[in-house]
Order: C-alpha cells, then sequence, then structure tokens
C-alpha cells in the first residue's frame, strides 16, 4: 500500500495534511501511452506586492479587493510557497475518486499545430507533456477528452476536428474532418454509447460567436482498427442558436445521458442519448430571458444537480447565470442570473467543487481578460488577478481549478477553490506548460458510468 497526501493552503499557510491509503499502480506516463521522459509541475509562485483596488460591477455586493497578480505579469497579492511544499520529485499516483472526481483526468489543451499539450491529474503533481509524440491540432479553443473512470487511461481526445488515439495518438481512421470550429469555446463533447461500451458519440459544435447555426454529432468505435474507427461522421442534430456550447449529463435511470445547449437565450435544449441513438426531439426549457447567443458554455456541479450558463450576447454584454437540473427529465428550472453586465463576461465559467463558487473572466468578451470569483452565497464579486488575457477555467480532478490563457507559458491554479475571496489563494504561475502555450479554453466537461466500460482490455 502507497499513500496520497491531501494538502489544503489558506493563503500561503500550510493548515492541514491527511494521509490516505492509495492502492500502488504502474507508472503516471501509462495513462497516456507516452514513455518519453515528461516533467511534473508543481506549481512555483513568486511573491510580490498587492496590486491597487479593483471594483467589479456585476450584480450582487461586491468585493473591492484584488487578491493577485500585478499588470505586467508578475504574480502578486499573498505568496504561495507552500503550493508544492513537500511535493515528491516523482509523480505519485492518486486512485480516481468514484465520487465526485470529474472523468477528464487527462485533459488535452491545444494552441494551434506548435502547441499541444497533455496534462495527466492521475499524478501529482500534475504530469504536463509538451508537444513529442501527442496529435497535433490546429484549434485554439475548446477540446474533448475521455478517459476511462476506473483507470484514469486516457482513451481518445480531439479539438472537434481530429480525433485522436489516446495510448498510440494517432489519428483514428476516417478520424479527420469533423466539423467542430477550431475557435470555439466548446467545439467537442464526448459521450459514451449506452448499448456498447467500445462505442462513443462525440458532438461537435461549427459555431464561432455566430446567432445562426448547427449541432453534429459522429460516432467512434474503438474496436474496429489499431486505433479505433469514425464510423458516423457529421450527423446533422439541430439547427438554431445552440452559441459555441455544449455539455452532457448522466440520466437519472443510471444509462443514458442527456447533452444541453441553447437556443438562443429563451430555452435550453436537453437531447437524450440512449440505447436507440440520439433523439433529434430535445426537452426544452424555458429560461424566461430573450436576445442571442454567441460565445457562450455550460457546465454543471460534481453531483450534476445544477448546471453553470454562461453566454456572451453581442459585444462586451453577456451573463453567467445559474439553474437546477433534473436528471430524470432532462428539465432546467429556476434561472438565476448572478453576473449580468457590459464589461466582457459570458465566455465561460466553472464551479467550484462544492458549487458556492464561480470562476470565470471579464473583459475582452470573457475570451482574454481578468479572473475572478463570484460567491454564491454572499453575492460578492472578488476579482483574483489584475494581469489580463485569462479565458476559460476549469475544475481539475485535484480539486483546483485552473484558469488558461491564449500564449501564456503556464496555467493560473486556485488551490482552494471553496474558499472565499482571497482564502482561495489563487496562484498566478501556478502549473508551467514547459515549453508550450496554452489557448483561449479547455476540455469539455462529460459523464460516463463505470459499468459501461466493463474490464480494461
Amino acid at each position: 500500500m502507497g499513500s496520497c497526501i491531501r494538502r489544503q493552503v489558506v493563503v500561503g499557510v500550510l493548515v492541514a495534511l491527511a494521509a490516505c491509503d492509495a492502492e500502488e499502480a504502474e507508472p503516471a506516463s501509462d495513462a497516456t501511452g507516452i514513455t518519453a521522459s515528461t516533467t511534473g509541475a508543481g506549481g512555483d509562485s513568486t511573491s510580490g506586492s498587492a496590486p491597487p483596488a479593483s471594483t467589479s460591477t456585476s450584480s450582487g455586493p461586491v468585493s473591492t479587493a484584488s487578491t493577485g497578480g500585478d499588470a505586467d505579469g508578475s504574480s502578486g497579492g499573498p505568496s504561495n510557497p507552500s503550493f508544492d511544499l513537500g511535493m515528491p520529485d516523482v509523480p505519485e499516483v492518486r486512485p480516481p475518486d468514484y465520487g465526485t472526481t470529474p472523468l477528464e483526468q487527462v485533459w488535452y489543451l491545444t494552441n494551434g499545430v506548435d502547441s499541444d499539450i497533455l496534462i495527466d491529474f492521475n499524478v501529482a503533481p500534475p504530469l504536463v507533456t509538451c508537444e513529442g509524440v501527442i496529435g497535433t491540432s490546429s484549434g485554439i479553443e475548446g477540446t474533448a477528452v475521455f478517459t476511462r473512470p476506473d483507470t484514469g487511461a486516457l482513451l481518445f481526445y480531439t479539438d472537434g476536428n481530429t480525433v485522436l488515439n489516446g495510448q498510440s495518438h494517432n489519428p483514428v481512421a476516417n478520424g479527420t474532418g469533423l466539423n467542430g470550429n477550431s475557435s470555439c469555446t466548446e467545439a467537442a463533447l464526448i459521450t459514451p454509447s449506452p448499448a456498447d461500451e467500445d462505442v462513443f458519440y462525440i458532438f461537435t459544435n461549427p459555431t464561432s460567436a455566430a446567432a445562426d447555426s448547427s449541432l453534429y454529432y459522429s460516432v467512434i468505435d474503438l474496436s474496429q482498427g489499431p486505433d479505433g474507427t469514425v464510423t458516423v461522421a457529421n450527423e446533422l442534430l439541430t439547427t438554431g442558436n445552440p452559441g459555441e456550447a455544449l455539455d452532457a449529463l448522466p440520466h437519472g435511470n443510471g444509462s443514458d445521458f442527456w447533452v444541453l445547449s441553447y437556443d438562443g437565450a429563451a430555452s435550453i435544449s436537453a437531447f437524450l442519448v440512449d440505447a436507440n441513438g440520439v433523439s433529434p426531439e430535445p426537452v426544452v426549457s424555458a429560461t424566461g430571458w430573450t436576445g442571442a447567443v454567441y460565445r457562450a458554455s455550460i457546465n454543471h456541479s460534481e453531483d450534476y444537480g445544477r448546471v453553470l450558463l454562461s453566454a456572451g450576447q453581442g459585444g462586451d454584454c453577456g451573463f453567467i447565470a445559474t439553474a437546477d437540473f433534473d436528471a430524470e427529465t432532462g428539465a432546467v428550472s429556476n434561472f438565476v442570473r448572478h453576473v449580468d453586465d457590459c464589461l466582457g463576461t459570458g465566455y465561460q465559467a466553472s464551479f467550484s467543487p462544492d458549487a458556492t463558487k464561480i470562476y470565470y473572466t471579464q473583459g475582452a468578451q470573457g475570451y482574454s481578460g481578468t479572473p475572478w470569483q463570484y460567491d454564491l452565497v454572499t453575492g460578492v464579486a472578488t476579482q483574483l488577478s489584475t494581469t489580463s488575457g485569462f479565458g476559460a477555467s476549469k475544475l481539475a480532478p485535484d480539486d483546483r481549478v485552473y484558469f488558461v490563457g491564449v500564449d501564456k507559458t503556464s496555467l493560473a491554479v486556485v488551490t482552494q477553490p471553496n474558499a472565499s475571496g482571497p482564502l482561495a489563494a489563487y496562484v498566478e504561475d501556478g502549473l508551467p506548460l514547459q515549453g508550450c502555450t496554452s489557448g483561449y479554453a479547455v476540455p469539455n466537461q462529460t459523464s460516463a458510468f463505470l459499468a459501461f466500460l466493463g474490464p480494461e482490455g
């Protein structure tokens, strides 16, 4: 038996160390099939003086304290020396959490053909691989991955255009020419087929800040050929105004799925994926809102009970809202806007692990702004850094929230995302990308049940 160490850091002070038993596992590189030498990133930060106060004008009471990151790009606010305190030189394998751990245990980030990145969260600290054997992509925004829930092994990944095998990193047969847009927040989305453990659906979004667009899906069978085969490509699912958003949540029956999209700001559509395939007739939930949706995202809480709706509605105007999700019916209800302004929000947002905080960016329509936190309990918005150029954020399996930014050489890390304001312990250069640079967006969320995948091998 080995052990894993869970660390809680609050404003640079190590306040808890808890050991948990873990089964010994194969080396971390097995998750992606990469045997070349890679470097684990520990997340060093540089102490700096606190920046001037900044005020958010999002709805609700407002915090005026900025917690890190000077405008010149240096890390500011409280120093965080304990972010990698005691981290082993050799990455330590962490056991998966079958209850709430997000399924995207390996992330694929891309910033064009010369900057493809895999980040393996099966080990601590996360293992970053820049280029090398990783398949190439022309995308600069959203991606999708699927990792086995039981082992964390990467099965395949895509930028919405090309589908790559997660172990060989070769394109799957017929795996090029999918019609996801290379400049789309959530260009692709993956769900397993409830009928066959080797078959998956890849939903693609060709939208790029357009009001009128459509959604498509393709089918991949990993049992066909050495790397898998796309057996159905670019089947039309729906037309309308989906914006750049896609999400997937499990059905309450324990076997099927719901795929969520916008149809303008007025409604959310939930398409059923079951053993018969993908239903073209969605469950439609009225939001009570009006207007078109452009740059946008839909994400969900770890318990799948709430959805987080972000949408740009033209120029710098946009909103971030929450709603409740009924897994039995696919209905979405109790819509509440929390951030509703013309300061450049709406591109994308993510929940904290306990779904009491929202992480997003403000400025440049939300795709190249400064990082913020919104507290759903207190209604306080806190600017985490005055450094701009950040895009999407994502909750990782290590219970930290990571911000990406176009052409940035590191990811920013919120080490205590359930905490409010400065206690969230934001680290500007928390995860170095080992020579690569990130794009605007992150891998999409997905969902699966262990029973679908069967025994490995």
